[in-house]
């Protein structure tokens, strides 16, 4: 998704680790992979499919894209991780309408698209096969079609707005973007708890704002900008100095803040890891590791994401899954 996730699209595309540590633009091969799939998706729509078709079409596109959504992660058993599979599929052919330059033109007519299938799918079986999985998994998984339609809110925003003037309308776009994710995995895990969504809502959204804040050098080759004007201005960062690359002392200001506000929500998810079954447990333990570490990146840049991007070697993925799996218990966030 973009950035759903952070989600959330959260939901999150990962390697193994959150979408905050790997995300941005897919190679040519990864939309290669992608268009192909969407054409033999429409293909079996027309000719007809069965439920276990469906699942191995998204399965397929799980594991063949760059991103590799993390639900293939032997962390997690099945059938959740074949449900997982048909909510990525679902959302990531949707925020590639929104992106890639294939759908230049044509975005809100395939996004409306999606989003009437989804309806459709919502009210019993459908002939598309990624629509044919999710309608099994919302049925069994009691998962409202209000909360997919978020993602594709946040999509069709993603095709109009490329600035946020406040940190509230930044929060909101997050809200849409990466939480319905969190909720969708507590759901399939079985978790309905007001309590425990706001706690995957805060996690998600601190995803969000660690891949907005990994990636504002790259993002400004898309004239993106997700750091708030209000807070731009507030420290007196212009957006001529941003596409210069100037890394000044305001800018790194500015930056603290807003990593500051991405720890204190990470902080205010920490418990949610305590609340879940042992399968969850490890893998929201592992994102959570994964977006703090991207954070303590940023930190050890002097917050200059302009001119690098902070990422996680090999190396560093392994010692954070070996903590995910082991650790009693997520450790408490810098005093901030």
């Amino acid at each position: 998704m973009r950035d759903p996730s952070t989600l959330p699209t959260l939901i999150l595309r990962w390697q193994n680790l959150p979408q905050a540590i790997h995300c941005g633009r897919p190679p040519p091969m990864a939309q290669r992979v992608t268009d192909e799939f969407i054409d033999r998706a429409e293909q079996m729509a027309e000719s007809g499919c069965s439920r276990e078709e469906a699942d191995a079409l998204c399965r397929g596109l799980t594991a063949q894209h760059y991103e590799n959504f993390p639900v293939l992660s032997r962390l997690l058993p099945e059938p959740q991780r074949g449900d997982l599979c048909a909510i990525y599929a679902f959302a990531r052919l949707a925020d590639d309408f929104a992106d890639e330059a294939r759908y230049h033109g044509q975005r809100a007519e395939m996004l409306g698209l999606w989003r009437a299938r989804l309806l459709e799918a919502a009210e019993g079986d459908h002939a598309h096969p990624v629509f044919k999985a999710l309608a099994d998994v919302m049925r069994r998984c009691r998962i409202s079609p209000r909360l997919l339609e978020r993602l594709i809110d946040a999509f069709e925003q993603d095709t109009r707005v490329t600035r946020y003037e406040t940190w509230d309308e930044l929060i909101d776009y997050c809200s849409r973007s990466a939480d319905p994710v969190g909720r969708t995995v507590l759901r399939i895990f079985g978790h309905e708890d007001d309590e425990m969504d706001q706690q995957s809502d805060a996690i998600c959204t601190a995803l969000q704002l660690a891949n907005h804040w990994q990636d504002i050098g790259q993002d400004l080759g898309r004239d993106r900008i997700y750091v708030p004007r209000e807070m731009m201005r507030r420290f007196g960062v212009t957006e001529e100095a941003l596409f210069d690359r100037l890394v000044t002392p305001a800018f790194e200001d500015m930056m603290r803040v807003c990593v500051r506000r991405a720890w204190r929500l990470f902080d205010r998810g920490r418990p949610l890891a305590g609340k879940v079954d042992r399968p969850l447990r490890r893998w929201i333990r592992l994102v959570w590791l994964g977006g703090t570490t991207i954070l303590r990146r940023i930190e050890g840049r002097n917050f200059d994401t302009l001119t690098g991007r902070p990422t996680l070697s090999r190396s560093d993925k392994v010692m954070l899954a070996a903590r995910g799996l082991f650790i009693g218990r997520l450790p408490r966030t810098p005093m901030l």
